[in-house]
C-alpha cells in the first residue's frame, strides 16, 4: 500500500475511535440508535426520497448516515469504507440500533469488486424534488 494511503487510513482509524464515542451530540449517535436520522435538513433534501431503494454509501465512515438512510425507508443499505476501525464502529451501531445493514471494508477505488459488481456499479443520481 502506498505510504500516503496507509497514513491517511491510520488517521481515519484514530478519528473513528474518537467519533464513535462522541458525547457532544455532534454525530447524533443517540438519535440514530433510537431509529432516527443523523442527516441534516439540507442533506436529506438533496438526497431526496430513498423509500424502497437499495443504497450503496461510499466512504460511509462510522455508518451513522448509512443507518439513517435505512431508517428513512431504504429497502437495503450497504456502507463501504477503508478504515477497519470505522467499519467496526458501523457494525456496532447497526447492532445497537437493531438496524439491518451491510458494511464492507475496502477502498473506494475497489468498491465495484468489493461489492460484487466487477463490471461496475450502476449509479443513479439523486435529485431534490
Amino acid at each position: 500500500m502506498n505510504n500516503y494511503i496507509e497514513t491517511n487510513r491510520l488517521n481515519w482509524d484514530d478519528r473513528a475511535a474518537l467519533h464513535a464515542t462522541d458525547t457532544t451530540g455532534g454525530y447524533r449517535i443517540a438519535k440514530v440508535l433510537a431509529g432516527g436520522s443523523s442527516l441534516h435538513a439540507l442533506e436529506a433534501s438533496e438526497i431526496g426520497d430513498v423509500t424502497a431503494k437499495d443504497i450503496v454509501h461510499l466512504q460511509c465512515y462510522i455508518g451513522l448516515d448509512t443507518l439513517s438512510l435505512k431508517h428513512l425507508g431504504a429497502a437495503s443499505v450497504t456502507g463501504l469504507d477503508f478504515s477497519p476501525a470505522a467499519i467496526a464502529a458501523a457494525h456496532e451501531f447497526a447492532a445497537r440500533a437493531g438496524t439491518e445493514a451491510t458494511f464492507v471494508e475496502a477502498s473506494v477505488y475497489d468498491a465495484a469488486a468489493a461489492l460484487g459488481h466487477p463490471s461496475g456499479l450502476r449509479l443513479e443520481p439523486s435529485h431534490a424534488q
